[in-house]
């Protein structure tokens, strides 16, 4: 059987609605084979009210759902529904489009200084009120505009969400290059210990992450049908992986569920399963497996490093044995996987060639279901500005950040690898 894709262009550098409103034909002129993109709807500059620490960045759009210095405008996302609604009737090809949101807690950009990081509260019921008011607010402009879902990056940025307590990979600390950002410049990256939870046990947290995943969902299946909710990873980053080896190297799963609370990242998984647990049977998760969008195969066809053990911890064995819903985990999550084709550290050139391009993009298709998030940045292909506000009449002031375009011959290598796997069975 021939899995459908939906090949989904994504990063730093993809367009806010007003830049798809002015450009979508020139945009479909080039011809690229996504079918759809991530966007975000832009903050109006003052936006930022109310905000508890006065040192937080102001946001330039309104993908921060979980920051409660955030008030959602009106007029903002009244402006972004005509927008979308332009773009609907009159886009040829991008059709799969996808509204981005985060969790992140607040912004952190240079000659900006945040003293007092906020940490995380699970119980805070007001926070959590305006994160589901805010939800709302954009899934139904998402729905009433068709859009085709939602893309949620789950990483938590700067300020531990998911981790309780990372215990057993503390020696990470000693070793930072095996680290991805934590250890030395993160060496408390949890919220055990932190004062909201003090007294508190970790079974009783992640029963109330499980609820707000609950809540999460519900405001999706009520203004969101049909919704895909395409996460940026799911239980595939949730560290069920860590150091459990037998004596030949192989790794095996923890003994028993309850040492979740002493892996990174296990209160992501609670808060999966409550979606999975709620979630109508309209509503697709996807799980993007990004642990793997450093990738840089070989393209000779040979397979690719880690793409087996991410999708056994989102969907195989592994998913099956740490998810508390598995009756229903598998109906309702799918798996996809990046396509990194520039990160900002790896400096200005794509870091893959068209022969790379075919295998990895082959082995996605193979192993997953069909989703495949295609991310770049500082390079764009459409080389729209980063970060702007939306000024008193509507303009786009303050940019910022250089997006640089992807050359032609580039963008000819992605055509040919794309029609490529799309022909091959």
């Amino acid at each position: 059987m021939t899995v459908p894709m939906t090949i989904l262009a994504t990063g730093r550098a993809t367009p806010d609605t007003i830049y798809l409103r002015d450009h979508i034909t020139e945009m479909e002129r080039e011809n690229l084979p996504f079918t759809g993109i991530s966007l975000r709807i832009q903050a109006r500059q003052d936006s930022h009210k109310g905000g508890s620490m006065q040192s937080l960045v102001k946001p330039y759009n309104y993908s921060s759902i979980f920051r409660w210095d955030i008030t959602i405008e009106e007029e903002a996302v009244s402006m972004a529904k005509e927008h979308l609604q332009y773009i609907r009737a009159n886009a040829l090809q991008l059709k799969e489009n996808f509204l981005e949101i985060n969790c992140r807690l607040y912004e952190k950009r240079e000659n900006v200084r945040s003293d007092e990081p906020p940490t995380f509260n699970w119980l805070d019921d007001d926070w959590w009120s305006k994160v589901k008011m805010n939800l709302s607010q954009l899934a139904q402009v998402a729905s009433e505009t068709g859009l085709k879902g939602i893309l949620f990056d789950t990483e938590d940025y700067l300020n531990a969400v998911w981790t309780w307590d990372d215990c057993l990979n503390q020696d990470l600390k000693s070793r930072p290059e095996e680290n991805q950002g934590r250890g030395e410049e993160y060496p408390d990256y949890r919220l055990y210990g932190k004062e909201f939870y003090w007294g508190q046990r970790y079974e009783d947290i992640a029963k109330k992450v499980y609820e707000r995943g609950e809540d999460f969902i519900g405001v999706i299946n009520d203004k969101f049908p049909r919704c895909v909710v395409w996460m940026l990873y799911g239980w595939s980053h949730v560290g069920t992986d860590y150091y459990h080896k037998d004596e030949h190297g192989r790794h095996r799963p923890l003994p028993h569920r309850t040492f979740l609370k002493r892996t990174g990242n296990s209160l992501l998984g609670a808060f999966i399963d409550g979606m999975v647990a709620s979630c109508s049977s309209d509503i697709t998760l996807v799980d993007g497996c990004e642990g793997n969008y450093t990738s840089t195969p070989e393209g000779n066809g040979s397979s690719i490093p880690g793409f087996g053990s991410l999708y056994n911890k989102a969907y195989g064995e592994s998913a099956r044995y740490y998810t508390s819903v598995p009756h229903k985990y598998t109906n309702v999550v799918h798996v996809g996987f990046p396509i990194p084709i520039s990160l900002e550290r790896n400096g200005n050139d794509p870091m893959l060639d068209e022969a790379q391009l075919k295998n990895l993009m082959w082995h996605a298709k193979k192993i997953g279901h069909g989703y495949l998030w295609v991310y770049s940045e500082p390079l764009s292909w459409w080389v729209p500005p980063s970060e702007r506000f939306i000024g008193p009449n509507g303009e786009a002031v303050e940019q910022h950040e250089t997006n640089i375009r992807i050359k032609d011959a580039y963008r000819e290598s992605f055509r040919k690898a794309v029609q490529y796997v799309t022909a091959t069975k």
